[in-house]
């Protein structure tokens, strides 16, 4: 037996690829139930195959974030930013609180210390600008997702230095 909550997500799978031109992205949720079932040890896989799968539509998969995995904010794909400089990853730093079913994150800024039910109100939809300064909450969908991901892209360590991954 296994206790799992139903009312969460495990994980998101970001495929991403090119198609005229243009990157699109599709994604693929886990939710807890299922994971419970994949890393259950009694369910004797040998040479386990990953919990999602490496292609979707013809889209290869980009990266998997789970709730807390950290994202650098960009404002748009091309990007470059200098991750070595503690204020650019101070106002980009972001950290998932929340993987809807819908392929929506919520993601929180990582120097806020309130409450989730004291930011409802502050919840920002719009792509991210260094512009709008200091935002405490944002909800991203796919189309947006312009962002470096933690263990797929970069990595922290316990001082908060970031480091690129290279690919």
């Amino acid at each position: 037996q296994y206790h799992v909550a139903l009312d969460s997500n495990y994980c998101m799978a970001i495929y991403e690829g090119r198609v005229n031109g243009k990157i699109q992205r599709k994604f693929e949720v886990v939710n807890t139930l299922d994971a419970a079932r994949y890393y259950k040890k009694s369910s004797g896989r040998a040479g386990r195959s990953p919990i999602v799968p490496e292609e979707k539509n013809g889209l290869k998969y980009r990266c998997k974030v789970m709730t807390g995995t950290h994202v650098l904010l960009l404002q748009n794909d091309d990007e470059v930013i200098d991750v070595t400089d503690k204020m650019v990853v101070a106002e980009r730093l972001y950290y998932v609180a929340i993987i809807r079913s819908d392929g929506r994150l919520i993601l929180r800024n990582h120097q806020e210390a309130r409450k989730a039910g004291d930011l409802k109100n502050e919840m920002n939809a719009n792509d991210f600008s260094l512009k709008d300064g200091y935002r405490s909450q944002v909800i991203w969908s796919l189309s947006k997702f312009h962002a470096l991901v933690e263990n797929s892209d970069f990595t922290i360590d316990k001082l908060g230095n970031v480091r690129l991954i290279k690919k």
